[in-house]
């Protein structure tokens, strides 16, 4: 039988090999911003986009074996609950596509970018809308169980609604964005921010109604902060006339 150390150094080996090729050339890696940023003068137009990876749902963290494995996104309705509660296109608008009516104007949203965030990829998507500005948010998932579970709950997220299958569990999202300028290929890094909530099966008997609420609810606090974030990251970089004293 393989000593624990040896299977925890393999584990980490495998998931450092199977995140390297999907993060390749990754912006999101990026720490900083960009430096040598020219100022914007206003206004200025925004495109708004989500970041989801090539063939899962969504990103989520301690699961990037499960990259490669194949994508089931839909419920027996159709449309996947799961991305009806995280991506509602209604809190999209009010949050990051109306960042600031003021200044920057017009704003949509467009289709999501899937797979590793390029400049290459961003350059298309300014061309593509016309825009400016353009803004990138992605979000990561991390589901801490009580006991496994078994692999296909990440290609179906669907399957945590139900909690009494699901078990004990807990749900991390960390909210992170990119902004782009068109002019100058240059890269505003966002401040991600993290939100989290509780599910339980036992003590209160959540509906699947009530979970994608609170999943909705972890969404939009999460998008409302990023907002913020970008409004003041883009405003720190706003043209400003210096008047003289005298």
């Amino acid at each position: 039988m393989p000593k624990p150390s040896y299977i925890l150094i393999v584990a980490c080996f495998m998931m450092i090999l199977n995140t390297g090729a999907l993060e390749a050339g990754d912006l999101f890696l990026q720490k900083k911003s960009d430096t040598a940023t020219k100022p914007l003068v206003f206004p200025k137009s925004l495109a708004v986009l989500e970041n989801r990876p090539d063939k899962m749902p969504y990103f989520f963290v301690n699961e990037s074996e499960k990259f490669e494995t194949g994508q089931k996104e839909t419920s027996d309705s159709g449309e996947s609950r799961f991305r009806q509660s995280l991506s509602d296109p209604k809190i999209i608008r009010k949050t990051l596509v109306a960042l600031d009516r003021t200044r920057i104007h017009p704003s949509e949203q467009g289709e999501d970018i899937l797979g590793p965030v390029t400049r290459e990829v961003l350059k298309g998507v300014a061309k593509k809308y016309s825009k400016d500005l353009v803004l990138v948010f992605r979000r990561e998932i991390q589901v801490l169980f009580d006991t496994p579970v078994a692999a296909s709950v990440f290609q179906n997220p669907d399957r945590l609604l139900d909690v009494s299958t699901a078990g004990h569990f807990s749900l991390r999202i960390r909210s992170l964005g990119l902004v782009y300028l068109a002019k100058g290929n240059k890269i505003l890094v966002v401040p991600f921010n993290e939100k989290s909530a509780s599910f339980f099966s036992e003590g209160e008997s959540l509906t699947p109604k009530q979970v994608m609420g609170r999943i909705r609810q972890l969404s939009r606090q999460g998008l409302q902060g990023l907002s913020a974030s970008a409004k003041k990251i883009i405003k720190d970089n706003e043209f400003v006339v210096r008047r003289s004293a005298y």
